[in-house]
């Protein structure tokens, strides 16, 4: 699987705070170790002409960036859990989204 417009937006995000700009990596914020770097990794969003797929990644890739932000920064660990939380539960509904779409109605 090749990679995708959204999640080619994402891997080369960059930190627009006060700290110094983050590395641009293939994986979505690979560099962020803290929930503020997590959080200052743009795109928020996947681009508008995304398909179900593209946006299921972007968001994935989102939820796996804050579940290892919560493990290298202890002091913000649940909130970071919860950021991955909500990004999770944006890819899930999207992968529902695309496996009811795969479903055919027998005749």
């Amino acid at each position: 699987m090749g990679t995708s417009k959204s999640m080619r937006l994402l891997s080369e995000a960059t930190e627009t705070g006060t700290s110094p700009p983050l590395q641009r990596s293939r994986r979505a914020g690979a560099k962020a170790t803290t929930l503020a770097d997590a959080n200052a990794v743009t795109p928020m969003t996947p681009p508008e002409d995304a398909s179900l797929g593209e946006q299921r990644d972007f968001y994935q890739a989102r939820a796996d960036m804050y579940r290892r932000v919560s493990e290298t920064d202890r002091r913000h660990h649940w909130e970071a859990l919860a950021c991955a939380g909500l990004e999770q539960e944006k890819a899930d509904l999207l992968r529902v989204r695309i496996e009811e779409s795969k479903v055919v109605d027998p005749p």
